[in-house]
């Protein structure tokens, strides 16, 4: 017998997210190319099945400003959001990536500034509230200064 899998997949290239304001003001994520495989079926018994998914060469700048917001608020759900919370899926990554990555975070209340690279190869599961996690991440090159 042979078990037929089929798998969406998914690659996208330069991908961006603009700083709040638009682009003129810069990226707050940049990644070369995302490569997403998902396994569309398993949605039908309430999870979500990713089998890779890997990020080449993402490049994160994130702010955390003096009042505790951040330029990545923006993209949650404002006070108007009327919708009615649903029951949470479980969900699987078997093979998350990240290939030459950098950071760069700013704190503007402590007036620092970190950078880092990163690497990483890793399984993330969930069952309900417990994660679990399996792999290995790499950080290198990290540097403090002033903002």
């Amino acid at each position: 017998m042979h078990a037929w899998v089929q798998i969406a997949r998914l690659a996208v290239r330069g991908v961006q997210l603009a700083e709040p304001g638009g682009f003129a003001n810069g990226a707050a994520l940049r990644v070369r190319s995302l490569d997403l495989d998902l396994d569309p079926w398993a949605v039908f018994s309430r999870r979500i099945a990713v089998r890779r998914l890997v990020l080449d060469h993402p490049a994160l700048h994130f702010v955390l400003h003096k009042d505790g917001t951040s330029n990545f608020d923006h993209l949650a759900a404002g006070p108007g959001a009327t919708a009615k919370p649903q029951a949470a899926m479980d969900f699987a990554v078997h093979e998350l990536a990240i290939v030459g990555g950098q950071a760069l975070i700013d704190d503007l209340a402590a007036g620092r500034r970190v950078a880092f690279d990163v690497a990483t190869k890793l399984l993330l599961a969930s069952a309900g509230t417990r994660f679990r996690t399996e792999g290995e991440t790499e950080i290198a090159r990290v540097a403090f200064g002033p903002v």
